[in-house]
């Protein structure tokens, strides 16, 4: 443990605000192969979750800093290798973070102890992973405000000790995090392991999520096929850079993948990949779509109507529809969206969505 570790600061909460019926949103960042997640709350909180190899750090840093206004609220690296904290230190530099959370061991990979030095010399609080400080029986919890918390699974110091001699321990002992929003969530899973993977298994973690962020940017040794079934992922994505010499993702995987029955988006063919969590349900969209996608339909009290047509089902779970051949969208309970044809209806999830699409009808002023 070296001495930076020792001299650690409490992590405290973000403010917290009222639920707000609003959109949370999460950018997969395109780093090439490597990791780097950047959260967004309605109330703008932001959290990066890793950094990228070093090649992609200044296009990373202009990124976040075009996302963000002033220092990030929180940066986590989820374990110290290269193309995890190879880019952290050019946002550091150029953005900022008021805090930074770590798993909290000792590695000699190249620039990592300098990152450490100048997290410490622009005085930022700095925290390793282990239970909350005040309830030692509960895994930490972030509070990100508006009702978003991020809770991070893994790893939890003393409870849980630290895996040794599985394949690759920096790996194994990655931050995993689940970040929940109303009735939706997100999990953040680093590189971690098989063995990662069957300690949840042992001590029966709550891993559903909707969507997954893969581990280890789809190696064949990740994802089991158990590990998934407690998930349940309706998207999960995967972080890699094209042609790398890794093979990554491996064809196992995304067979597991499917056969769980998720929809796949990767970096290294879509680019940025953008999940929006909101009281209408998952989106996915990629730099390379015009429009985003429903993955998760927003949970309703009771459902849809008994009887309802599947266009009538349809609008019931979708914030904003509108005709193909028509230049206006309408509120999905707006009286004339009722006469939209089904072979016509486009549905949206966000009234940016729709507004980029269509103007607003002026018999409901949606």
């Amino acid at each position: 443990m070296t001495t930076l570790h020792r001299l650690l600061l409490p992590l405290a909460l973000l403010t917290a605000l009222p639920v707000a019926a609003q959109t949370l949103t999460v950018h997969f960042l395109d780093v090439g192969q490597g990791d780097a997640a950047l959260i967004r709350t309605a109330e703008g909180k932001t959290v990066l979750i890793d950094g990228g190899p070093p090649e992609a750090g200044k296009e990373l840093a202009r990124r976040v800093d075009a996302l963000t206004s002033g220092p990030l609220d929180l940066m986590i690296l989820s374990h110290p290798h290269l193309d995890h904290y190879g880019g952290l230190m050019e946002v550091l530099e150029r953005v900022g973070t008021k805090r930074y959370l770590e798993p909290g061991f000792e590695h000699n990979s190249p620039g990592y102890p300098e990152l450490l030095s100048a997290l410490q010399l622009k005085g930022v609080e700095i925290r390793v992973s282990d239970r909350d400080t005040l309830n030692k029986n509960e895994p930490l919890e972030i509070d990100l405000g508006g009702g978003a918390k991020l809770t991070v699974l893994w790893p939890q110091r003393p409870l849980h000790p630290f895996l040794f001699d599985t394949r690759s321990d920096p790996n194994a002992n990655s931050i995993v995090a689940r970040l929940s929003y109303g009735d939706h969530s997100v999990l953040f899973t680093g590189d971690a392991e098989p063995e990662t993977e069957a300690h949840f298994m042992r001590l029966g973690t709550d891993l559903r999520s909707d969507v997954l962020k893969v581990g280890h940017h789809g190696s064949r040794y990740s994802s089991t096929t158990p590990f998934l079934s407690r998930v349940r992922p309706k998207l999960a994505v995967i972080s890699c850079g094209k042609n790398n010499p890794y093979r990554h993702p491996g064809p196992e995987t995304l067979d597991r993948l499917k056969e769980a029955g998720a929809q796949i988006a990767r970096t290294d063919l879509e680019g940025e990949i953008v999940v929006r969590l909101s009281s209408s349900g998952v989106t996915v969209q990629s730099s390379k779509q015009s429009q985003p996608t429903l993955v998760v339909p927003p949970i309703l009290a009771g459902g849809a109507k008994p009887g309802a047509t599947p266009a009538a089902a349809l609008r019931e779970t979708q914030a904003y529809v509108a005709s193909k051949r028509s230049k206006t969208f309408h509120s999905a309970t707006c009286p004339a969206a009722a006469y939209i044809q089904k072979q016509n209806l486009v549905h949206f999830t966000t009234r940016e969505a729709a507004a980029a699409a269509k103007r607003p009808a002026k018999d409901c002023n949606p």
